[in-house]
């Protein structure tokens, strides 16, 4: 129960009010961000085309895979330390969710960088 809580939120999807239905409270991508950092909503979407950028060319060697591994880690350690510094979401958990999941994505591609240069 106190792990749904965290991520659900107490009474989250349960409203007796037509007027604070969920449809109505979750229609826009851009509600989950606090008001002074809507126009960071962008990093999400930069992030997201420098790392397909980084995937397109199929490097030659395990070296440039592994080059190619550090240099994705590194940016979703810069992600980590950005979403550390400014906590652009309105709840915490959601800062803490996504702080858990760039440390997460980029310690994975650093130990799979690793992997490519031994």
């Amino acid at each position: 129960d106190s792990i749904a809580r965290f991520f659900i939120g107490k009474g989250e999807w349960v409203s007796t009010s037509r007027t604070s239905m969920w449809y109505n409270r979750y229609t826009s991508p851009v509600k989950q961000f606090r008001q002074k950092h809507c126009t960071f909503i962008c990093f999400g979407y930069l992030l997201q085309l420098l790392v397909a950028t980084l995937a397109v060319p199929q490097p030659g060697t395990m070296r440039g895979c592994g080059n190619v591994r550090i240099i994705m880690g590194l940016l979703f350690a810069l992600a980590t330390i950005f979403y550390g510094v400014t906590t652009p979401f309105v709840r915490h958990r959601d800062n803490v969710t996504m702080l858990m999941f760039t440390t997460l994505v980029s310690v994975g591609l650093f130990f799979q960088a690793r992997g490519f240069y031994l």
